[in-house]
């Protein structure tokens, strides 16, 4: 929890806080082996660890009706052109009915010139709707209820990128794609929302001075004159946000744990640098895998960097990775720990829709304090009170909003990240390790490889503490805002020791009450704290506790496990 005095200048004025590592340099709890060294210059923290800065989103086209049909699998063939800069793509999508009569489909498909769609090998009808977002394809026969069905799309041009960006794009060394959330039909034809996870299959020709980093397994090259073809294979179930290119004259580096196997692709000249920045990737899986008791869920892991971008991207298995992000020097080692915790917390278990996007982010920003907890844990509480003041300042620059269902324009919003992350903290301290823990690996194992939402979570959190946490849900997650404790106590002698009336209002406005317990904290100078946990019923709750001596001081939440801001201490 914050106290107003430490609320200093800059996160009061929104202006852009140190990094994390600016403050652990000073930290002589922390390894020498896990922190960086030097200290004259410090890379702040950027206002997303990915790449939407606050991006407000346009509007999104979505399918007049998606529900009539499960993708299976996409075989995406391109052919990549660096000269003329432009493509040949010829997509494959399977599918299976879930209507008596299905027999018309919509795509989500935005540019690129159609040579022609078929369906089960037959030339089939189609039109361009919804202002040119929307392929709607005549499958020309009706489909019964369970029975598949295959569309096959050929088509070529320049590619482009939606209005915020997203899609496949040239740069100066290479290409790549960027998708989430709803640019997967810049670049190929699919059913572009993240409830329906398929198979992937990918063939990639490009040019034999490149290499092709992609989702799943490398089943193969293929050369034929200058050109070199890439299959990649997932087999794993993946959204289509998730699915990915990387296309670079890339350095291959190799690190493993165990069986695993990681692959970090960098360009030549970042290829020292990156191998440093990525070495401590085994050891953050083995802490995830620990904690969550769930193994690594993919069969190999990386990232592939790309120029002009200055955040990363969790695709499934092999993380985009931002060469402004490559400092040689692990500084911005929780960015690489945010990307492996979305490999469990967004990949292996996906959002059902974008309303649940905290159980994303939220989770990924938990598991940057996972692992400073692991690498450097007398550096957690101050890493989380940073995080707290970029959440509170930005809230009042920007207004409230919810956890669960933002508006759309603040989808990548601080408050999905930073509260989401303080909110599942939270239910860690409320429940307890054990329980918590508990919780969450029922959570992960019970839906492997499909979708989420938050009712979901809080099933599994309830089953395994044998706590109603509906309060809870309802006050952090469904509603906004923070609680603003205003503690005022006093102290009268009695036998045995001293009673103290600890009075908790909290003053904050257009909010819930928030009924999360509190630590008290009774100090005497030559007596050892004592510390208690206590109920908060009411926005203005008063306590009778019994200490032993006399306290000098009392102190609310002392180790700042409860986000908010506390007064009069």
């Amino acid at each position: 929890m914050v106290t107003r005095s430490s609320m200093n200048a800059s996160a009061v004025l929104g202006l852009p806080l140190l990094s994390l590592f600016c403050l652990l340099l000073t930290d002589s709890s922390a390894p020498a082996d896990v922190l960086p060294h030097g200290g004259e210059t410090c890379a702040p923290r950027m206002w997303e660890l990915e790449a939407r800065p606050q991006m407000r989103l346009q509007s999104v086209h979505s399918p007049a009706d998606a529900t009539g049909y499960d993708v299976s699998k996409y075989t995406i063939r391109y052919d990549v052109s660096f000269t003329n800069r432009t493509i040949r793509g010829d997509v494959t999508i399977d599918a299976t009915s879930r209507k008596d009569a299905l027999r018309t489909i919509d795509l989500d498909f935005h540019g690129f010139t159609i040579g022609s769609v078929t369906v089960d090998g037959k030339a089939a009808a189609y039109q361009r709707v919804s202002d040119g977002y929307l392929l709607r394809v005549r499958l020309g026969k009706s489909v019964a209820r369970a029975r598949t069905f295959s569309v096959r799309v050929r088509y070529s041009g320049s590619p482009g990128t939606s209005r915020d960006g997203l899609g496949f794009g040239f740069t100066s060394r290479g290409a790549a794609t960027f998708a989430e959330p709803d640019g997967a039909r810049e670049w190929f034809p699919c059913k572009d929302r993240p409830s329906d996870k398929a198979e992937y299959e990918g063939f990639i020709t490009v040019p034999s001075t490149m290499i092709v980093a992609s989702n799943g397994a490398l089943a193969g090259t293929t050369v034929s004159g200058n050109a070199t073809t890439y299959n990649w294979k997932e087999t794993h179930p993946i959204a289509t946000y998730l699915i990915s290119l990387a296309i670079a004259n890339y350095r291959i580096i190799e690190d493993s744990l165990g069986a695993l196997p990681l692959r970090h692709y960098a360009y030549p000249d970042l290829e020292a640098a990156a191998r440093q920045d990525f070495s401590r990737t085994p050891a953050m899986i083995d802490a995830f895998q620990t904690k969550l008791g769930v193994p690594f869920p993919f069969d190999k892991y990386g990232h592939a960097l790309f120029d002009n971008f200055g955040g990363a991207m969790e695709h499934q298995s092999c993380t985009s990775y931002g060469t402004g992000l490559i400092t040689g020097d692990n500084s911005l080692d929780v960015v690489v720990a945010h990307e492996l915790g979305h490999q469990w917390f967004g990949d292996f278990v996906s959002p059902a829709n974008w309303k649940e996007i905290w159980l994303n982010e939220g989770f990924a920003t938990w598991t940057e304090f996972l692992w400073i907890e692991s690498a450097a844990p007398g550096s957690l509480r101050r890493y989380m009170a940073l995080a707290e003041e970029r959440y509170i300042s930005y809230e009042a620059r920007v207004g409230r909003y919810p956890l669960y269902a933002p508006p759309w324009q603040y989808l990548f919003g601080t408050t999905i990240y930073e509260k989401g992350g303080w909110v599942v903290s939270m239910l860690r301290y409320l429940l307890g390790d054990e329980a918590f823990f508990r919780g969450l690996n029922d959570y992960l194992e019970a839906h492997a490889y499909r979708n989420v939402k938050t009712t979901d979570l809080r099933t599994v959190l309830e089953a395994a503490s044998g706590r109603d946490l509906s309060a809870f849900f309802d006050q952090w997650v469904y509603g906004v805002g923070y609680p603003t404790y205003a503690v005022s106590w006093n102290s009268a002698a009695v036998t045995g020791g001293y009673d103290v009336a600890v009075r908790i209002r909290q003053t904050q406005t257009g909010t819930p009450v928030f009924t999360i317990p509190l630590e008290v904290e009774a100090r005497a100078t030559g007596s050892t704290p004592d510390r208690r946990r206590v109920d908060i019923t009411s926005a203005d709750t008063t306590i009778h506790l019994t200490f032993a001596f006399q306290p000098s001081s009392v102190v609310i939440d002392p180790d700042n496990k409860v986000l908010g801001i506390v007064s009069g201490q």
